[in-house]
């Protein structure tokens, strides 16, 4: 019986092999690479028109880059980069920036004074309670507490929890606080980040992470569309159009 099979396959290959006579061999080998990256490229191609938003990027993509609408663009690219630049650097433009390293040491005052002058190019007085989302209330005497346990933490380094264990334990114990607010019983943690993004940013990855083990391959995040532009990073950062 086996032989049956193994008779039958040589038939077939004999076959196989009159029939690509016909064909160059680099048209053979053509033919070959197109039958197996086609269907990758079709399926990329349905991935990215499935979604309404990525029809609307590539769609714009294309226009904008015809030469007519390519320069009008580059024109208003200009005029935007221009525009922003004055915005940031408006006041602080004549100040030149320190490239290099300094071939010699600087005294404290001359640094001092350096500060002083990159200060000059603040636009906001946010002192005055005039910045909304970036500073909060501006206390003298906070001021002067945040300073005094900045310089007493100042060379400490979270990684060496033996040499440094205060920064340990203050951030277990700020963590513990979060947890409190939300209620979280003694299985809960957390980890310090550096701010809102970050936060975010590993918050989404663990989920992710979560979805993984449960065999959830293609997490989904359901936001509102007002939601904060940190979410855009999140989907660049540990997901892929989920949201």
């Amino acid at each position: 019986m086996i032989n049956n099979y193994i008779h039958i396959l040589r038939v077939h290959i004999s076959q196989a092999n009159e029939y690509l006579r016909q064909f160059e061999p680099t048209e053979i080998i053509f033919y070959t690479l197109l039958c197996v990256t086609l269907p990758f490229m079709i399926k990329k191609a349905i991935n990215l028109f499935s979604d309404e938003l990525q029809i609307k990027a590539t769609l714009f993509r294309f226009v904008t880059n015809l030469p007519y609408f390519r320069d009008i663009k580059n024109e208003k690219i200009r005029d935007v980069e221009i525009s922003i630049f004055k915005s940031i650097h408006g006041k602080t433009e004549n100040l030149g920036y320190q490239t290099c390293m300094p071939k010699s040491s600087k005294s404290m005052g001359d640094v001092l004074k350096l500060a002083e002058s990159y200060d000059s190019g603040s636009m906001v007085s946010w002192k005055d309670g005039r910045m909304s989302g970036a500073v909060y209330p501006f206390n003298e005497e906070l001021n002067d507490l945040l300073v005094e346990i900045q310089k007493r933490y100042l060379w400490s380094n979270p990684l060496h929890v033996d040499a440094f264990p205060a920064v340990r334990r203050m951030e277990a114990e700020v963590v513990k606080m979060c947890i409190d607010l939300f209620h979280g019983d003694s299985e809960c943690c957390g980890t310090m980040t550096s701010g809102g993004t970050e936060s975010l940013l590993l918050a989404c990855l663990a989920y992710r992470n979560r979805a993984y083990k449960l065999g959830i391959r293609n997490p989904e995040i359901v936001v509102p569309v007002s939601v904060h532009a940190s979410f855009d990073k999140v989907n660049v950062f540990c997901l892929s159009d989920a949201i």
